[in-house]
């Protein structure tokens, strides 16, 4: 199942990013290439090969011609809706605040009842819960991405491709049984005990690990556990799901007379509705699927194999839905199962000179080496999707995983066990301070790691085409299933490691000569503009509107930058200047005169007042100030930004408006698109 779900999944990929007539072509390839393959098979050459080749293009080729058919059928239809007035009925299936008074609904039904549809309906919040019906009239738009949030291809591996905007709406209560109304309320209900009898920080943190939602979780503490390289624990997977299982199964197994089966039946139930009262995110379905899977070989008297366990995983969730393939989350997923269940253990026995199976004093040398080999294969096979989905990237991971998960682990039993017995009084309370106390170190040395920023590699400085290359060769070195020999093996793992050792090294010298240069990088982003100048470790950042901490703090974190000289606020300067603080080390404000006062300020930071005509002197530019003009001169090139809208001229010629940046070298100026929305 292994060689037919991934090849299932290449034809999706294949068909998802090349169009129509490539995609035709290169399903003519792969049938020419199956009918070699069989006719090879037919003459004795490598049979086995031959057939494993053929069952590959066939796979294949069914991936590109479904995934085309899914796109016509019904991708197609809904999108033909963009632009276009139409009634809408279905039910609820999630809600989630989108600020003010407006609600983001996730809605399955039909379209003027004819034409099926999951969409996204932005309107006024109501009193409703998953499971109810809603009924309104409105105009299709399509779903589109911002610089901070890819929400085209969030919701399209969620299989809903129309979103719109509704200012009345008809809920009806709908009493029937719902599974993910249960699931809901059971959520709100959590995350509010938990709020009440915890709070603080580890309260948001404990939030997070049980019911998925990081509404709570600051930006600040999000990255730190993030540079710590634990932030994974904050989004439902199969560490989750597996603590819960494995949990249960013993419990379950101290009652007399429980058989294994039965424990491992009832057990799968509290895995199913945590999945379910998570929100279902396909990561955490993927991982549902695999436990069920590899815990069916007890049923049926067979080892379960992880490959061919993943490959059914493939086609469960992609045959529903073609473009789940491409989630984020279940591409994480997907690599560090991979880590963890095939490459970790060929790494681990190409290492150690034993079986598994010896006795129990001889396999005390096996975990110690399959611990910290385990934590690395799967840092390994993740990391180059990381590099290309996250903004900044944990090196010590592969360590601070071996410290901290544990801890970690026992959290998320405590609030286990707080969830099962709250409904008897002091006991949840207990159970939930005993989980605080273990999220304690694992925020205290979050908050460290945050400090230290040697610790991450941020994605965007160019170093992240040597390090995802070298992970890449890595991971293909260290898989030694086809080398026989011990000691050839042993050395070409050796070989792998200097080569990732070597690879960070280049990377930091490579970022060391980003910093060294000069850049004016102009963002635009959902009505809000900013610009940042940056010239080796000095940075300065003009808030030329409100709410720009989001999209600021997502350009600085992909380039290794944590501390800023100034930052200009033009509108809303004591919000913003709170915003800023909670990720940055700022050593001035600049703010309109008679705006704000001093005391208004977060932190040690110095504040300046400026007023219109001012002419700032950074040091590396000079920045002249008139109203909603500002004029930067970098290397006696000239900028100009005018307005919130980010009409940007340089050199005498008008630049796009989208994220821009511009690096100023030898008297040239290069421009870079960033983001074009």
């Amino acid at each position: 199942m292994a060689y037919v779900g991934f090849s299932f999944a290449a034809g999706l990929f294949i068909a998802m990013t090349a169009g129509d007539i490539p995609s035709a072509v290169m399903i003519a390839v792969l049938a020419v290439a199956s009918g070699i393959s069989a006719a090879a098979h037919a003459k004795g050459i490598s049979p086995a090969r031959t057939v494993t080749a053929a069952v590959c293009c066939i796979c294949a080729a069914v991936g590109i011609m479904y995934c085309k058919a899914y796109e016509h059928t019904v991708y197609d239809r809904a999108a033909a809706y963009i632009g276009s007035a139409f009634h809408y009925s279905g039910r609820i299936t999630g809600i989630s605040e989108a600020g003010s008074d407006r609600v983001i609904y996730t809605l399955k039904g039909s379209i003027n009842g004819n034409t099926p549809a999951s969409i996204v309906l932005y309107a006024p919040g109501a009193d409703c819960s998953p499971g109810d019906d809603i009924t309104f009239y409105a105009k299709g738009k399509g779903i589109t991405d911002s610089y901070t949030f890819p929400a085209e291809s969030y919701y399209k591996c969620r299989g809903i491709y129309l979103c719109a905007e509704a200012n009345s709406v008809t809920i009806t209560h709908n009493d029937s049984f719902s599974a993910k109304r249960i699931a809901y309320r059971f959520e709100k209900y959590i995350s509010s005990l938990i709020g009440y009898s915890l709070g603080g920080r580890e309260g948001d943190m404990l939030t997070a690990m049980l019911t998925g939602s990081r509404s709570g979780v600051s930006e600040q503490m999000k990255t730190a556990l993030y540079h710590l390289g634990c932030g994974h624990i904050m989004a439902v997977s199969g560490i989750h799901l597996t603590v819960l299982f494995a949990f249960v199964y013993r419990l379950l197994l101290l009652i007399p007379h429980m058989g294994k089966k039965p424990a491992m039946l009832i057990s799968f139930i509290p895995a199913l509705f945590f999945c379910c009262a998570s929100g279902m995110s396909i990561s955490a379905v993927r991982a549902l699927i695999m436990l069920a899977f590899l815990n069916a070989g007890t049923f049926f008297m067979r080892k379960s194999d992880t490959m061919n366990t993943l490959g059914i995983s493939v086609l469960a969730l992609t045959l529903p839905m073609p473009y789940a393939l491409l989630d984020s989350g279940l591409i994480l997923s997907f690599a560090g199962a991979i880590g963890i269940g095939a490459v970790a253990p060929a790494v681990t026995n190409a290492i150690y000179d034993g079986s598994e199976h010896e006795p129990k004093e001889n396999r005390l040398k096996y975990r110690l080496i399959n611990i910290p080999v385990s934590s690395l294969c799967v840092y390994l096979t993740v990391f180059p999707a990381a590099v290309l989905i996250f903004d900044e990237v944990s090196v010590i991971s592969p360590i601070t995983n071996i410290l901290f998960v544990p801890l970690c682990t026992a959290a998320l039993i405590s609030g286990f066990l707080a969830a099962a017995v709250s409904f008897i009084p002091v006991l949840p309370t207990a159970f939930l301070t005993i989980a605080g106390l273990f999220c304690k170190p694992v925020l205290a040395a979050a908050d460290i790691a945050s400090e230290v920023h040697l610790f991450t590699l941020p994605s965007g400085s160019g170093a992240a085409r040597y390090i995802t290359a070298a992970a890449g060769l890595m991971i293909i070195l260290i898989y030694p299933s086809r080398i026989k020999d011990k000691a050839l093996r042993r050395l070409v793992f050796a070989a792998a490691l200097t080569a990732s050792a070597s690879a960070l090294l280049i990377s930091g010298i490579y970022r060391q000569r980003q910093l060294d240069r000069t850049a004016l990088t102009y963002l635009y982003d959902s009505g809000s503009a900013a610009v940042i100048v940056c010239s080796g470790k000095n940075t300065s950042v003009f808030a030329l509107t409100g709410g720009t901490s989001g999209m600021c703090g997502k350009y600085l974190r992909s380039r290794g930058i944590y501390s800023l000289d100034m930052i200009l606020l033009a509108k809303r300067p004591a919000s913003s200047a709170a915003e800023y603080s909670r990720g940055y080390v700022t050593a001035s404000f600049f703010v309109p005169e008679g705006m704000i006062s001093a005391d208004d300020l977060p932190g040690s930071a110095e504040m300046y007042e400026y007023r219109s005509g001012a002419v700032i002197d950074g040091g590396y530019y000079t920045a002249a100030i008139n109203d909603n003009a500002f004029v930067f001169t970098i290397n006696g090139t000239s900028v100009t930004v005018s307005g919130t809208e980010g009409d940007i001229v340089y050199k005498g010629e008008n630049a796009d408006t989208a994220c821009t940046e511009y690096i100023f070298e030898n008297d040239t100026v290069t421009e870079r698109m960033i983001f074009d929305g």
